[in-house]
């Protein structure tokens, strides 16, 4: 059937990517955690960063809040990304209660996951917003421990980085494209 070949080449090119995650994993150049979309967002970041001569490397610690550390800056970085194929428009929750991280890149990728947007916002910047305040409020009256989900608030186009997001886009599409090796 139809259906049976499209799935099992799914499948097929499912397993190639995840393996090439893990690959990436062990050298150590994204966390490697199961969420592959987060993955790409704090690869175009790393990348973007050492591009413009950022001293970047991944966070030492599997879970903690912060993807990237950079030792130019002593920067912690949070990366947060979402896709055009999300379905509700929201991705992993963010945990605004902890100045771990101090600087929160966000990227908003297209169909072909090149980054249609990215954002960079500090972390008091970012606490101040109304939704991130809401939440807090909320979270204390009822003594929840639910952190908003990340989206691509209207606010965020405040904060684009059009140097990251055009150096980001031109290079890989570029690759994409098999305008560079």
């Amino acid at each position: 059937m139809k259906e049976d070949i499209i799935f099992i080449s799914a499948v097929r090119n499912l397993y190639k990517a995840r393996a090439g995650f893990a690959e990436l994993a062990n050298l150590k150049i994204i966390s490697g955690n199961d969420n592959h979309i987060g993955d790409v967002g704090e690869y175009y970041i790393l990348w973007y960063l050492k591009s413009v001569g950022e001293d970047v490397i991944i966070s030492g610690k599997r879970n903690s809040l912060y993807d990237l550390e950079n030792n130019s800056t002593k920067e912690k970085i949070s990366v947060k990304t979402i896709t055009t194929w999300s379905k509700n428009g929201k991705g992993a929750q963010i945990n605004t209660d902890s100045p771990d991280w101090n600087l929160l890149y966000c990227l908003y990728l297209g169909k072909d996951l090149i980054p249609d947007k990215v954002a960079k916002i500090d972390y008091f910047e970012f606490s101040e917003q109304k939704v991130i305040k809401e939440n807090k409020e909320r979270r204390i009256l009822t003594n929840s421990k639910s952190f908003p989900q990340f989206q691509w608030w209207e606010w965020l186009e405040n904060y684009r980085d059009q140097d990251a997001e055009s150096k980001i886009k031109e290079h890989f599409r570029d690759l994409l494209n098999g305008k560079r090796k």
